[in-house]
């Protein structure tokens, strides 16, 4: 369930992140491509070695972080936490205040056991959200990343004071998310945002 929403959200990314001219159109389809490729063959090595040089193609043709986070998603679910780290690096060289890849690499760490190092980027990635370059999205969505970081962070006062924050805030929304992430919260669970 887990892997088929990685797939998902990588799929959604990168319809959204590309948008018309050519190159970027031919680079979005081999994404696609390699997503769906590695998507129906998980556990096949091959599958996955011509879904990540799929990606590297699409890479070359347009150096977008999202091409970059699907390779991400690719390592981890692969397990591969030393090339996911070096993926999320490449994203940040081409933004730097890309939000998705400083949270990964945060995620990443920690699934390395360098909690400082997770630790740093959890918080610059907290920091993010308040910047516009980094974080464009709905108040609801902004205050459920920063509820979630703020439970990666391990604060656990501040993550219940931040909770009941939200429901004061979001009890009475008819918005289908904020009912959405009430419901997470009422069975919150950390590892389900680890690697």
């Amino acid at each position: 369930m887990k892997y088929k929403l990685v797939i998902f959200v990588g799929l959604a990314a990168i319809i959204c992140a590309c948008q018309t001219p050519d190159k970027e159109r031919h680079a979005m389809q081999l994404a696609v491509q390699a997503m769906k490729t590695h998507s129906h063959n998980a556990s096949n090595i091959d599958s996955t070695i011509w879904a990540l040089n799929l990606l590297d193609s699409a890479i070359r043709l347009s150096p977008s972080p999202t091409f970059y986070l699907c390779k991400y998603q690719i390592y981890v679910v692969t397990n591969n936490q030393r090339a996911a780290l070096r993926v999320c690096d490449s994203a940040l060289m081409v933004d730097k205040y890309n939000y998705i890849a400083t949270l990964d690499k945060g995620r990443t760490f920690e699934a390395l056991g360098r909690y400082d190092s997770s630790n740093r980027y959890y918080r610059v990635a907290l920091a993010m959200l308040d910047n516009p370059n980094s974080f464009r999205s709905a108040a609801n969505a902004k205050d459920h990343e920063r509820i979630v970081i703020t439970a990666l962070l391990k604060d656990t006062s501040d993550f219940k004071k931040l909770v009941d924050q939200f429901r004061a805030k979001y009890r009475d929304s008819k918005d289908e998310l904020s009912k959405s992430y009430l419901e997470e919260f009422d069975h919150f669970r950390r590892e389900r945002y680890l690697n």
